[in-house]
């Protein structure tokens, strides 16, 4: 495949007291493939007053124990199978948003995304178009989500525009 962790996966805990963000930074976005050192940036973000995104990406095993940690938090589909399989996307973005992140927003593919935030969870339909390729369609969601974040706009309308750029 096409797939490489690159030198993240070599990295250690004690690599990150290396790390500096930029003056004018506002976020970060962690995934689970090297759970200690997204851990230990994930602290080191919030204590720099960034926002902290996890990209739970396909099934980890340690990757639950980062939500307490961040305050925005994207549950693939299949990542919602492999824990709650028989909950409702819906009630799994309510569950998971109460274990500590502002937001949760559960994403569905063609069927849309979830998204939880202080105790209320809305359903965002995805755009519908003619995929030639899906590839990135996630990727392109949490960047477009980041934007309207740091843009400052209501939920909703990230959302949207979430959904809007994952669909070109």
């Amino acid at each position: 495949g096409f797939y490489h962790q690159g030198a993240f996966a070599d990295l250690t805990v004690k690599d990150m007291d290396q790390i500096k963000f930029a003056e004018n930074s506002k976020f970060l976005l962690i995934d689970a493939h090297n759970f200690d050192c997204s851990q230990a940036l994930a602290k080191k973000a919030h204590s720099q007053g960034l926002t902290v995104l996890l990209d739970l990406g396909s099934y980890k095993k340690q990757a639950e124990k980062l939500i307490p940690l961040v305050d925005v938090v994207f549950v693939p589909e299949a990542f919602r199978q492999k824990i709650a399989p028989s909950q409702d996307p819906a009630q799994v973005a309510q569950k998971l948003q109460r274990q500590g992140p502002k937001i949760c927003v559960v994403t569905m593919g063609e069927l849309g995304s979830y998204i939880a935030s202080q105790g209320k969870v809305f359903h965002q339909p995805a755009v519908k178009v003619k995929a030639i390729d899906t590839n990135g369609a996630g990727d392109v969601f949490m960047a477009g989500f980041a934007y309207g974040l740091a843009q400052n706009w209501p939920f909703k309308k990230i959302a949207c525009f979430a959904a809007s750029a994952a669909a070109i």
